[in-house]
């Protein structure tokens, strides 16, 4: 990658550097195209939230949401100390987990007996 000036923001130059990695692993792109690119998306953030304190959440509420669904769908009903081993959870923390996705799913389909109603002016 090109060298950006000695006072380019350190941020800047590690988010460029971390989108650059993340493309060259998920992307077929060359290196300079990895490299334009990553500068014309730090070029974006810089302009659009320059002069932000900006917090990055860990997103863990939807990671577990994601991992629950997936042990959702590999439960057969048979294979809960293989999935306790696999996910590194107890098996009454895995029955809990497929209990509350199969309400949520069921939630999902159901449609509700008593609709809401707009509330008359």
């Amino acid at each position: 990658m090109s060298s950006l000036s000695s006072d380019y923001p350190e941020v800047l130059s590690d988010l460029r550097e971390q989108i650059a990695v993340a493309l060259t692993k998920r992307t077929e792109l060359s290196g300079v195209e990895v490299s334009s690119a990553s500068q014309i998306v730090i070029e974006e953030l810089r302009h659009h939230w320059g002069g932000q304190q900006i917090y990055v959440p860990k997103g863990l509420g939807f990671q577990l949401e994601s991992r629950d669904l997936q042990i959702y769908r590999e439960f057969n009903g048979q294979n809960l100390n293989e999935l306790a081993r696999k996910y590194d959870l107890t098996v009454k923390r895995l029955r809990q987990i497929v209990k509350e996705v199969r309400r949520q799913q069921a939630e999902r389909r159901q449609i509700p007996m008593f609709p809401a109603r707009k509330p008359r002016p």
